[in-house]
């Protein structure tokens, strides 16, 4: 129920869970009541509906179970069981173990792998999912047992169950100290990767204790890099790149680089891989991308300064100038690992910027600022990647095209902003309202993508994200947005370790509610520690 009610565990410890079995419709009717006082530590607003029922000392909270594990928090009896059985039409498996079977299975598979007592296992709680294994259809299960009820609380074992065959296939413990070395090392790889980004990004000190569990794992074992008495970080990156299926290309490295490499196609893998994946993957908010397979494989990786030297000369030779004329500019580049793109991307962004005193000269459209995108392997990236990622060429032949309409396009804020009393200008967009951000947006969307018909080539990047980007206000069951600040107040809390004090300094520097997909709103807030 805590993961239903997206709860706080302390606010329903003492919920004592009532299970009634419901002969007409073959369910288990599972509900729990908690006090009044115990709503206000919910994460999400809880409402008396057709899950909740006020009594007279609290809510009684309840959740419906059919006897294959289908779950909903109803309490419409005769809905949830057309449902549950639309569902079973829809998931059709082979099955000859039932839902209890396959718990007694798992708990004695437990005792005789981790030599526990009945008390221990009957201890723990337990969960599970399912999932239909292609081919043959077999319904395979994955009981998982935890310590505490809660959702929040991590798991600690784990068997699975295929249930066409009626046998244990795997036991598992989701503690790192009793996984593998090939789950150890990944484990600590998406651990480190959380924490420091990709592999050409961690320290020197964890380079070295992934390069131990890699000699734990026998990787490579016969690699002259083994021989070598005290390696150094470009030969550890450079070994580590050549075991993981990137030669060449170290900044290419990251998790799901080596979970692919040491656990093959995932179409390959065991449940108790899965499961753990799935963990993993859940726990450590893990890309499924490395971009390596858009890179030219005959080339090797470029670094900082080759970047910064590949667009000078793009950007001069576009514009008909000497390179020696940018010396005055200030040119950085970072390394970017993008994710949104399919299977990923690894590139350079370098930005460009005018020097004061500059602002007259025509050629560049009052522009001042510049940045363009580079592959890791010195290729330039321009539209045919991503609408309006240009090449230093395609972005002047933009800047030229669009410089009549786009200041119209831009004077709409203004005006819009005027009208309402506003900040004006696009700068300040994201620090209006919720409700102006929508109506601004809802009329500047049909004109964007009426000059984007127009003209194909038209894609200045301030203004896309108003021509595929909805923005809204909360509605149909969202968090408020005060609601969505103390989360992220919470939340940057943690992550930093800030004290209360730290805390109350924290400012909402932005907000938006992006309601493109409507199935999966979000907001995106910034937070700041001085005022603006």
């Amino acid at each position: 129920m805590t993961e239903v009610y997206s709860w706080h565990p302390d606010a329903v410890d003492n919920i004592v869970p009532e299970i009634k079995w419901d002969e007409e419709y073959q369910l288990w009717e599972v509900s729990g009541e908690v006090s009044k006082a115990s709503m206000e530590l919910a994460f999400e607003p809880v409402l008396e509906g057709k899950t909740v029922k006020e009594t007279k000392t609290g809510y009684r909270l309840t959740v419906l179970v059919d006897q294959n594990g289908f779950t909903r928090a109803t309490r419409d009896k005769q809905a949830f069981s057309l449902e549950a059985q639309q569902h079973a039409k829809n998931n059709q498996f082979v099955s000859n173990v039932s839902y209890d079977e396959a718990i007694c299975m798992a708990k004695d598979a437990l005792k005789a792998h981790y030599n526990l007592t009945e008390a221990e296992v009957n201890s723990y709680f337990y969960d599970s999912f399912h999932y239909v294994q292609t081919g043959d259809r077999a319904q395979i299960s994955t009981i998982t047992f935890r310590n505490h009820y809660s959702y929040q609380t991590e798991k600690m074992y784990g068997v699975v169950i295929n249930r066409a065959e009626g046998r244990v296939t795997d036991v598992f413990s989701y503690r790192e100290k009793d996984m593998s070395p090939t789950w150890q090392l990944l484990s600590f790889a998406a651990r480190t990767e959380q924490r420091e980004n990709w592999y050409v990004r961690w320290s020197l000190e964890n380079k070295k204790t992934l390069i131990g569990h890699m000699k734990a794992c026998n990787i490579l074992s016969e690699h002259a890099f083994w021989q070598q008495a005290d390696s150094s970080e470009e030969a550890m990156d450079a070994f580590v790149a050549e075991a993981f299926g990137a030669k060449d290309y170290p900044s290419g490295i990251n998790t799901w680089r080596i979970v692919e490499t040491l656990l093959g196609d995932a179409e390959t893998w065991s449940g108790a891989d899965h499961a753990l994946f799935m963990e993993m993957e859940t726990k450590y908010n893990l890309s499924r991308s490395d971009g390596l397979d858009k890179l030219d494989g005959d080339k090797k990786e470029i670094g900082e300064n080759d970047a910064v030297a590949i667009i000078r000369k793009e950007f001069a030779a576009a514009w008909n100038m000497e390179e020696t004329e940018m010396d005055a500019w200030q040119i950085v580049a970072q390394q970017v690992h993008d994710d949104f793109l399919d299977r990923g991307m690894v590139y350079w962004r370098v930005y460009l910027t005018r020097p004061m005193g500059t602002e007259k000269d025509a050629r560049f459209q009052g522009r001042m600022n510049f940045n363009y995108r580079v592959k890791i392997d010195g290729t330039v990236m321009d539209a045919s990647v991503l609408p309006g990622w240009f090449s230093p060429a395609q972005h002047k032949a933009v800047l030229e095209e669009t410089a009549s309409y786009d200041n119209e396009l831009f004077r709409h804020f203004d005006r819009y902003a005027q009208q309402n009393g506003l900040m004006y200008a696009y700068e300040d967009f994201f620090h209006w309202p919720l409700a102006h951000q929508k109506a601004c947006g809802d009329q500047l969307r049909p004109l964007i993508q009426e000059k984007m018909q127009q003209d194909p080539h038209f894609a200045d990047p301030r203004l896309m994200a108003f021509a595929n980007h909805v923005y809204g206000v909360p509605e149909n069951g969202m968090i408020t947005e005060a609601k969505a600040q103390e989360i992220a107040f919470q939340h940057v809390q943690k992550a930093f370790d800030l004290t209360d004090q730290e805390r109350s300094l924290l400012l909402p520097e932005t907000m938006l509610l992006d309601v493109t997909n409507p199935d999966k709103p979000f907001y995106q807030i910034g937070l700041s520690s001085e005022e603006r």
